[in-house]
């Protein structure tokens, strides 16, 4: 019953019939006080779809309140009514005003960031589980609002990762976020990079349209864009490395007052990469960054000695291992999902980029695949994680496998066909030099 009151409040396939909805709200509410009570009683108590004046309709949002089933919901009265009230007062301010449907997403898909909760439980007693509010979210985004429909995407994005995407059409919130894309909108064109990047909503991972769309949206300024841009041109996993044009999108992006580019700043300029080491100019963007934990005085002694060692180690070739890193399982709309991570160690301070593996994988039972890892620069600088730069000896790189039989971590073993990196600037076949060396785990 609540399904048809679902149906007529929305029009979903029918033409929106308030006093309908509420009958059937009404009957589901009657059944067992799990659903329906408080979708009907918000109609009557904003005044919406009913004739009853204003006692009436009181009485009868009191009536239904007082039906409704939360013996195993295990929050505070107050914290209750704060949320209905909250969600409520939104909803009506969503209705009166189309403007602020993106804000009523973006307000509601907060709750579903985390594991299930008790606080999920109440949304979805009062209207708002997982699959409506996908559902209410993918129907205003037909009407062409590309705020709406880069929150939806959003929402989306965040219920297939937690795998509750079974009810929802999810093709359908793709096709509004590409159509909100096109027409320029760059919130949505830097999700759709970014879900073209990490393979979101079971889009294959592409590394050149997730460059496209960052692209166009960094042209207009968009401050996630311009960072994301220089990650990707910095990390080199996507593209090759390109310092030059890491540096340029960073710096674009600091200028926004984004303040995670501050952290790549300050490493570039100490670890000299793309420019020439500069410890004062890195100091100026370390102090400004999220990472900050040194005195000043210690960062520059230790930008200082780590040039001198860069040069004493200029003419040398680092000695690096490779090994499994982890394996994270998991099955999204029962396609089979893992992600295996591969983690490259050097012990000496010699600048490694560019580094691109072609591994073949093997199982227990001779299903095999070759695929392609790339790892993000390492051997940059001695400052390690507990001064607030990370651990630069080591690099991890990822492959998300579609293929069941591969995700089996203790039973997947592994062989290098080629190893290629730019180490101090020079192209290096890292198996002729014999400078890769593999831990089988």
């Amino acid at each position: 019953m609540a399904e048809l009151g679902f149906i007529y409040e929305y029009g979903v396939s029918v033409s929106v019939d308030i006093p309908q909805a509420i009958k059937y709200y009404e009957q589901a509410c009657d059944l067992d006080g799990d659903y329906g009570c408080f979708n009907a009683a918000y109609f009557y108590e904003y005044g919406i779809g009913t004739q009853k004046d204003i006692t009436q309709a009181e009485t009868l949002a009191k009536q239904l309140r007082e039906k409704i089933n939360l013996s195993n919901i295990n929050l505070d009265k107050k914290v209750i009514e704060r949320i209905i009230g909250s969600v409520y007062s939104n909803k009506l301010e969503a209705y009166r005003d189309l403007s602020f449907r993106p804000h009523f997403i973006q307000g509601l898909s907060f709750y579903f960031y985390a594991p299930q909760s008790d606080e999920r439980k109440l949304l979805s007693r009062i209207g708002f589980d997982s699959s409506h509010l996908a559902r209410i979210a993918i129907l205003w985004a037909s009407e062409g609002d590309p705020k709406v429909a880069y929150q939806t995407a959003k929402l989306v994005s965040t219920l297939y990762f937690n795998n509750a995407t079974k009810t929802i059409d999810i093709a359908e919130a793709l096709k509004w976020l590409r159509i909100s894309a096109e027409k320029g909108d760059a919130d949505s064109q830097t999700l759709l990079g970014f879900l073209y990047e990490h393979a979101g909503l079971g889009l294959q991972p592409d590394g050149e349209k997730a460059r496209k769309w960052y692209e166009m949206a960094a042209q207009q300024g968009n401050g996630e864009a311009l960072y994301t841009l220089g990650r990707v041109y910095y990390s080199g996993v996507l593209v090759n490395v390109d310092y030059d044009k890491a540096l340029y999108f960073f710096k674009k992006a600091y200028e926004k007052e984004l303040q995670a580019a501050a952290d790549y700043l300050a490493q570039m300029y100490f670890n000299g990469q793309g420019v020439d080491v500069d410890c004062q100019q890195s100091w100026h963007y370390y102090d400004n960054s999220y990472i900050k934990k040194m005195t000043q005085r210690d960062y520059l002694d230790y930008c200082e000695k780590d040039r001198k060692s860069r040069n004493d180690f200029s003419q040398q070739l680092p000695e690096l291992t490779l090994e499994k890193y982890a394996g994270l399982f998991g099955r999204i709309d029962n396609v089979p999902l893992c992600q295996i991570g591969f983690v490259v160690n050097t012990k000496k301070l010699i600048h490694v980029a560019n580094l691109h593996v072609e591994l073949i994988l093997k199982n227990d039972v001779g299903v095999s695949d070759e695929r392609m890892v790339a790892f993000p620069p390492l051997g940059l600088n001695t400052l390690g994680t507990e001064q607030g730069m990370g651990d630069s000896f080591k690099s991890m790189g990822y492959l998300l496998m579609k293929n069941g039989d591969l995700c089996d971590y203790h039973k997947l073993t592994f062989t290098v066909k080629s190893a290629t990196a730019t180490i101090n600037g020079k192209k290096v076949d890292l198996l002729k030099t014999d400078n890769l060396h593999i831990i089988q785990n």
